[in-house]
């Protein structure tokens, strides 16, 4: 985990001055500008939920993720979680874009989404929890009506997908709009009979 290793210069006889903290302060600044707190030295009970926010759009807790699909994955693809990697040290799951087929079996359910895109054998965050904006929502009949998995890989639709035995919602419309719509995703969603998709 990242440590702070102070010198300390200066003795207990002398008048202290400038070179006697400037090493010390410039190494703690360093510290807590450039390497700052990761997963390893935050602390159990170190923090208190109750005063944590997001400052920005409704995000849920953020994982860490390998893509090894092959191809890049993009910015706010729906991806789901298909095997585990092991860089030596921690082990995480890989992921591969979600897609809805007329097979139930060939098809990979959406449990997040991608914060921002994730170059191919290299690792990234995502996030079940995610609102997203400048969209064009007017697919769907208004606010509060269901997103769906698409038949597109990684992608999401307003219109109710081809007919299967289940759908996948992965979000509601938050902002019905042609290029301010919004949606708030939040996954992994809901399994519907597709006869009642429609009705969600």
């Amino acid at each position: 985990m990242p440590q702070i290793s102070l010198t300390l210069a200066g003795g207990t006889d002398l008048v202290n001055d400038w070179e006697h903290v400037s090493v010390p302060l410039v190494q703690l600044q360093t510290f807590l500008n450039n390497i700052g707190l990761d997963d390893a030295n935050v602390q159990a009970n170190g923090l208190v939920p109750a005063n944590l926010r997001s400052r920005g759009v409704p995000t849920g807790p953020r994982f860490r993720v390998r893509n090894n699909s092959g191809a890049a994955i993009s910015r706010a693809s729906l991806v789901g979680f298909r095997g585990t990697h092991f860089d030596g040290t921690n082990r995480y799951p890989q992921i591969v874009r979600a897609q809805a087929t007329q097979t139930p079996t060939t098809t990979i359910y959406a449990e997040a989404i991608v914060e921002s895109t994730i170059a191919d054998g290299a690792d990234g965050t995502v996030v079940p929890y995610w609102q997203d904006g400048d969209l064009d929502t007017t697919g769907a009949a208004g606010v509060g009506r269901p997103v769906f998995l698409s038949t597109t890989v990684g992608a999401w639709t307003t219109a109710l997908p081809v007919p299967e035995n289940r759908i996948q919602v992965v979000g509601l419309v938050s902002v019905h709009s042609l290029i301010e719509g919004r949606i708030t995703f939040h996954l992994p969603g809901t399994l519907v009979p597709w006869s009642i998709a429609d009705q969600v």
